[in-house]
């Protein structure tokens, strides 16, 4: 019986099962021996206890590679049974008696929290750092990929290198090397093409040599990835491919060199505008077009004044207009002329967008064009120049059958803004086609004619399609002070939907709409009415506070509650004492959003009206009340949220640690520590933010843990991270070599930002065995920013 692991963990949490696995016609009886973690110990198997020739020599090709994936695949297996997705274990299959026998041997224990001390490397990772389901299951996923690859068929095989690509897991990298050499051309230029966007400069060889290959498409794929993967070492291979005998590679290696941003790639993909290969030449462009480079507006024109290459003079009619270069005017001008009806189109529309008067006078002859789309284009682009001699053309187009004419046509109207627009329009709300009825609504907004105001707010009413609703809404709000009345008397309208999307209107136009106007209106039976209208008033400023302290105070207000939230958020002194006696109402609203709204101001005398509503029945109430006894700041409140940190609601224990951020006050960091081990994912990651921003390094592990394994808060424990300064240096320099890459970036990035010297010996060491490219570019960026010698370290790349 091969003896994978030996351990310490007692016999009670050891335990064996049986599998019988059928491969072919044949059956394998094995005996496992494993922990409760899922740790394989042992396994037995008489049948594969030959050696490794005879196993081939008894097995076909293919059963033999089934059998030994089984057999590497075992460990792994036995883990995702204990870590991961255990449902499929669980149904009827050969696997489903390990599966009953862990989980006897679990009964109901949590395994992150059992005393035990486990051997394998990833239960260790998942015990030490008690990582959640879903960070589990993504470490395992990238081990049965692995396995499906190696005993699928073809399509299968095809299907999951494509999975291991998009884990980039250096796990998988030696498969995926391997894969280059695959039989299977899918298989294999898949394998260069993951090379490429993996960025580690370990598969340059390997693509180097696919360079030499006979086979172009390999050769290709290769010069692509090389291009991606930014290693220096690639440019003189990838320069000697220029003389290579097929005009394709010669291709793909200049537009490599070009990505890689090597000077002597400008002049072959120059050429390659002119290449008669239509799909390098598409290439060639995008990349060209991506990177906005302005070298190449004179050698574009060139070719678009060529008329060999007519076939691609529509692409370079659109990205010269998309660069905004006036010197492409006269080219895009004489282009207006030519036969083809694409590069007509383009031109024009590069005009438009270029905005040169040289082009006035040929785009009002388009006008006349015999072809509709053509004299349209030009109206449109004469509409962006500013030009009212199209209203009638582009007015007429709202009539057209194609949808994108009748589209742009509105849109350009709204452009010019013309009144003379504005029936036509009204009339385009009803027209077939949804996205020209949604450019109408949108020039109506912008030619702010009060026509429209009835129309739009019918449409509203209708609310038969969202995005015009949502359209007519914002409409409204730039037609601006004429809409007012008519929106105050739309709010009595009986549907409270129909309410809430006038009474948003308003508070857009809250500063517009006097107090007076806006409290005639707010008393309403639909909650968010109230919301939007409050906070309409409270634009108002200083002179809200009166008339929303009057409505909070008022008992049978329906906006009493979202008063007393907007008074918080003006913070005026004058309304502290009504908050205060807010604070026994018997709404539960009015009282957690007086409590809220107390913190945000801050006044010292909400201080012990607070603390009697820790006790409040309600549990929002409660929870907003430790919030703000802690924008407070007191530290007198410290032995109350103490007492909240203890309780079984976890959300009030995270406001209670948040509350203890606000405060300031260090001392209660040892009663935050043990909840860095807290089972609630929201509680432990708030400890850790709390006691990072506190400088206190108990919290590194934590910190690290987010940011590696994708936690909720990541970012923010990023931000945390880089606010320690000198105390997170030692924990970061060793995560330097961290085998997740994602872990050496941020670690690069932070010590950048910490101007600690420390770090300098450590960058330039890792430097030198670094291979992921987008590590090596940071672990730079931060040894410029600590050397202050850009040059110098340059030169050790």
């Amino acid at each position: 019986m091969p003896t994978l692991l030996t351990t310490t963990i007692p016999d009670e949490y050891i335990g064996e099962s049986a599998v019988v696995l059928f491969i072919g016609l044949h059956r394998f009886d094995i005996q496992l021996r494993f922990t409760v973690f899922g740790e394989l110990l042992q396994y037995d198997c008489p049948a594969l206890e030959l050696p490794v020739a005879a196993l081939k020599l008894s097995y076909d090709a293919k059963i033999y590679t089934i059998i030994i994936a089984e057999i590497d695949y075992l460990p792994f297996r036995l883990l995702q049974m204990a870590f991961g997705k255990q449902k499929k274990y669980a149904a009827s299959n050969p696997w489903k008696p390990v599966m009953e026998k862990l989980r006897e041997m679990k009964k109901g224990k949590n395994l992150l929290t059992l005393n035990l001390k486990p051997e394998h490397p990833i239960v260790k990772e998942f015990i030490e750092n008690g990582l959640l389901s879903e960070q589990r299951e993504n470490i395992l996923s990238i081990y049965y990929r692995i396995y499906a690859y190696t005993i699928g068929n073809e399509q299968y095989r095809i299907e999951h290198i494509n999975g291991l690509g998009n884990k980039n897991n250096p796990i998988a990298f030696e498969l995926i090397l391997r894969a280059v050499a695959d039989s299977n051309e899918k298989i294999s230029n898949r394998a260069i093409q993951i090379l490429g966007y993996w960025g580690d400069i370990r598969a340059t060889q390997v693509l180097l040599e696919v360079l030499q290959s006979s086979h172009q498409e390999k050769c290709i794929e290769a010069a692509k990835s090389l291009g991606i993967l930014n290693n220096p070492e690639s440019v003189e291979p990838l320069l000697s491919l220029l003389h290579h005998p097929s005009p394709e590679v010669k291709g793909y290696a200049a537009l490599a060199l070009f990505n890689l941003g090597d000077d002597r790639a400008v002049q072959p993909m120059i050429s390659l505008l002119s290449h008669p290969s239509s799909p390098i030449f598409s290439v060639a462009f995008n990349l060209i077009d991506y990177k906005s480079d302005m070298r190449f507006v004179e050698p574009m024109i060139a070719v678009l004044e060529n008329n060999e290459f007519r076939g691609r003079h529509h692409y370079l009619a659109g990205y010269l207009g998309r660069l905004g270069d006036s010197r492409a005017v006269p080219a895009l001008i004489a282009c207006i002329n030519q036969p083809s009806l694409q590069l007509r189109l383009n031109a024009i529309y590069s005009l438009g967008i270029i905005g040169d008067s040289r082009s006035i006078n040929p785009l009002v002859i388009a006008l006349n064009d015999p072809e509709k789309q053509v004299a349209l284009r030009a109206a449109n682009a004469l509409a962006k120049l500013g030009d009212d001699r199209v209203i009638e053309p582009l007015i007429a187009a709202l009539n057209e059958n194609r949808e994108i004419d009748c589209s742009k046509a509105a849109e350009s109207l709204g452009n010019l803004g013309d009144i003379r627009a504005v029936e036509p329009l009204i009339a385009a709300l009803k027209h077939p086609f949804v996205s020209t009825r949604l450019k109408a609504i949108e020039a109506l907004g912008s030619i702010k004619d009060v026509r429209a105001i009835p129309h739009l707010i019918r449409l509203i009413e209708e609310r038969q399609d969202t995005s015009m609703v949502f359209s007519a809404k914002k409409s409204m709000i730039n037609i601006g002070k004429p809409a007012i009345e008519p929106l105050l008397k739309a709010l009595k309208h009986e549907n409270g939907e129909v309410r809430r999307a006038y009474a948003d209107i308003l508070y857009s136009l809250g500063d517009i709409c006097t107090v007076e106007q806006l409290l005639n209106v707010m008393n309403d039976s639909h909650f968010m009415v109230c919301y939007h209208l409050v906070n309409a008033v409270s634009k108002h400023g200083e002179h809200a506070i009166l008339p929303l302290i009057s409505v909070m105070m008022n008992p049978k207000h329906k906006a009493k509650a979202y008063a007393a939230a907007a008074l918080g958020y003006l913070k005026d002194d004058r309304a502290v004492e009504p908050l205060i006696e807010m604070l026994k109402d018997k709404d539960k609203d009015v009282r957690q959003f007086a409590a809220q709204s107390l913190g945000i101001i801050a006044d010292n005398k909400a201080f012990e009206p607070l603390l009697g509503l820790l006790k409040d029945d309600n549990f929002e109430v409660r929870r907003r009340t430790v919030s703000a006894l802690g924008h407070l700041g007191d530290k007198r409140a410290i032995p109350y949220l103490l007492k909240a940190l203890k309780s079984k609601d976890k959300i009030l224990c995270r406001r209670a640690i948040q509350a203890f951020e606000s405060i300031g006050d260090t001392n209660v960091a040892d009663f935050l520590v043990p909840y860095l081990k807290d089972k609630n994912n929201l509680v432990f990651q708030q400890a850790a933010l709390t006691l990072g921003r506190f400088k206190d390094a108990r919290a590194l592990k934590n910190l690290i843990i987010m940011v590696k394994y994708n936690y909720l808060f990541e970012e923010n424990a990023v931000t945390v991270l880089s606010e320690m300064g000198e105390v997170a240096v030692p924990t970061l320099i060793e995560e330097l070599n961290s085998s997740y890459y994602q872990m050496r970036i941020h670690a690069a990035q932070i010590l950048g930002k910490t101007g600690d010297k420390r770090a300098i010996p450590h960058l330039e060491k890792r430097l030198e065995i670094e291979t992921i490219t987008s590590c090596k570019k940071a672990m730079l960026e931060a040894l410029e920013k600590l050397t202050a010698n850009k040059g110098k370290v340059q030169s050790r790349s």
